[in-house]
């Protein structure tokens, strides 16, 4: 794989590990999100988690 790709997926794993930590503290801390004049439901960081941290497993593990 060459630098730019491996830059590439570096700075990917490290934005969808920030965006994970961030549900995940959401998640423990019981913060509120809301949007647009309007709660965001808890169970929506649940989704977010697993989604990121795929993301970021991948983005780390296609680095390799």
């Amino acid at each position: 794989m060459t630098k730019e790709v491996n830059n590439y997926l570096l700075a990917s794993g490290l934005i969808f590990l920030l965006i994970t930590l961030l549900h995940l503290f959401r998640i423990i801390f019981q913060w509120e999100a809301i949007f647009n004049g309007k709660e965001i439901p808890l169970y929506a960081s649940y989704v977010g988690l697993i989604i990121g941290a795929v993301l970021t497993y991948y983005a780390f593990k296609l680095r390799k």
